[in-house]
C-alpha cells in the first residue's frame, strides 16, 4: 500500500506541474456539455438545411433523453 501512496503522490505532483489535470478537466467538461447542447440545437439546426416545405418531427430533448445516452455509452465500454 505504501508503493501505491507514493506512485499516486508523484503522479499527482507531475499533473499538477504540466498543467496536465486542468486540460483534462477542460477537456472533459466540453464533451460533457456538447452532448445535452446537441440534443437541444439538432432541431434548429435540421430546419435551417432542409429544403422550404420539407418537415422533420423530432421531439424535443428532456433530461431523461440525456441520462440515457449517458448510461448506454458507460454499458459500451464495459462490453467492449
Amino acid at each position: 500500500m505504501r508503493y501505491f501512496q507514493v506512485l499516486l503522490k508523484k503522479e499527482l505532483k507531475e499533473n499538477i506541474r504540466t498543467h496536465k489535470l486542468m486540460i483534462m478537466l477542460v477537456v472533459f467538461s466540453i464533451f460533457g456539455l456538447l452532448s445535452p447542447l446537441t440534443a437541444v440545437f439538432t432541431p434548429d439546426i435540421l430546419k435551417s438545411f432542409l429544403p422550404e416545405g420539407m418537415e422533420i418531427k423530432i421531439p424535443e430533448p428532456v433530461w431523461t433523453d440525456s441520462w440515457a445516452q449517458f448510461f448506454k455509452k458507460k454499458m459500451l465500454h464495459k462490453w467492449a
